[in-house]
């Protein structure tokens, strides 16, 4: 990996991460994808960044040709339980925007933009929660419009320049869409943020590069974001940040912020990170990635039934480089029980089979609660986590 731009910094300093382009990797909409690519570290600021070039924008086009989100669940988003509601089980969009609307004070009614609404998970939310507003979305394609349109409240559908756009909003939101920016993030984001409204709001939800370990195995993310990253990128774009937190959804992180003077208080700029650490962290991550495949295939060797519990970004990736040895997956959530992913059965935890082998590919906490659990079930499975040494 020849140096190349930063797109948090703009530093001509990214130091390459060897072996990443050895291991296979993994589409964000869950489908497997061939090794390749390029991921480095500036040396500068600390970002984890992807290089892109002319083989990179190819691939991206090839995934978003058939992009589906939560395709597992026919289109309807993961659900986690929600602490400040005894636990309760709800949409991942409807969690976070209650958090939101406790940062930043909401009327009654006003205009909100979704940009990268995909099948409208996030605008559903808005829907369910300010059910006077109007709503806009802004994607790639028309590919769901049909669906958005279904949504109350719902009124435009725009996919082409977003400078186009001559609405003004008191929330944009950007859920899972920023680590997909090609290029310099400056740019763009001014032109979104040109569309708030004086008193708005722009909420940011991407994944967390310190606690997601397999968010680099991502294709089509091009930035693998630290708090520093998002505090940095959004203080170049003349954001005020009035949150950035790891707290409202695991493995995420979730900013709020408003342009020019805030109307509310001011999170403290997140501190950088020594790039010379973070360059170690990650490779040394990688090379545990390569080095948890040995072990989920040494997992299939005993022979029998062989099924990864989840659904998620960690469960295709394993299953995609395992191929033929997976036999089905499992998943807690209701909406995917009972269908397919990658031609292959989604089963509840009480429908394992007898005697089978179940690989979790998790973070260490939530591996080991779940390893615990399905080594207590009574079908005498072989429970195997993919996360030693993590």
């Amino acid at each position: 990996m020849a140096q190349s731009n930063c797109c948090i910094c703009g530093a001509d300093a990214v130091k390459p991460i060897e072996g990443y382009e050895r291991l296979p990797r993994v589409t964000s909409d869950c489908l497997p994808f061939p090794a390749g690519g390029a991921l480095g570290v500036c040396q500068s600021c600390g970002s984890v960044v992807k290089r892109a070039d002319a083989s990179w924008r190819a691939e991206i086009a090839k995934i978003y040709e058939s992009y589906e989100a939560y395709r597992q669940g026919d289109g309807h988003e993961q659900r986690v339980r929600d602490p400040m509601r005894g636990d309760e089980i709800r949409p991942r969009s409807a969690l976070l925007l209650d958090r939101v609307k406790s940062v930043l004070p909401l009327p009654e009614q006003a205009s909100a933009l979704d940009v990268g609404c995909g099948s409208g998970v996030m605008l559903a939310a808005l829907s369910d929660a300010l059910p006077n507003w109007n709503l806009d979305g802004f994607d790639l394609d028309d590919r769901a419009a049909l669906r958005l349109r279904a949504i109350p409240g719902f009124r435009r559908l725009f996919t082409d320049d977003i400078a186009d756009i001559d609405a003004r909003y008191r929330l944009i939101t950007l859920m899972h869409s920023l680590e997909h920016f090609d290029g310099d993030l400056v740019e763009p984001l001014q032109r979104i943020i040109a569309l708030l409204e004086p008193e708005g709001g722009l909420f940011v939800e991407v994944p967390n590069v310190d606690v997601n370990l397999f968010d680099i195995l991502i294709a089509d993310h091009l930035i693998h974001f630290d708090h520093a990253a998002l505090g940095a990128v959004a203080k170049r774009a003349g954001l005020s940040p009035l949150i950035i937190t790891n707290d409202w959804l695991g493995k995420e992180l979730s900013m709020v912020a408003q342009f020019g003077s805030p109307t509310q208080p001011v999170a403290p700029w997140p501190n950088p990170v020594d790039p010379a650490w973070r360059h170690a962290q990650i490779q040394a991550r990688t090379n545990w990635l390569a080095d948890s495949l040995v072990l989920a295939k040494h997992a299939t060797d005993r022979g029998g039934s062989v099924g990864v519990f989840g659904t998620a970004i960690a469960a295709t990736w394993i299953a995609g480089a395992l191929g033929d040895a997976i036999n089905f997956f499992v998943d807690d959530d209701p909406n995917r029980q009972g269908r397919l992913h990658l031609d292959l059965p989604i089963l509840a935890v009480e429908r394992i089979p007898a005697n089978a082998t179940v690989i979790v590919p998790m973070e260490p906490a939530p591996a080991a609660r779940i390893c615990a659990r399905l080594q207590a079930l009574p079908q005498g499975l072989t429970v195997v986590s993919v996360t030693q040494g993590a």
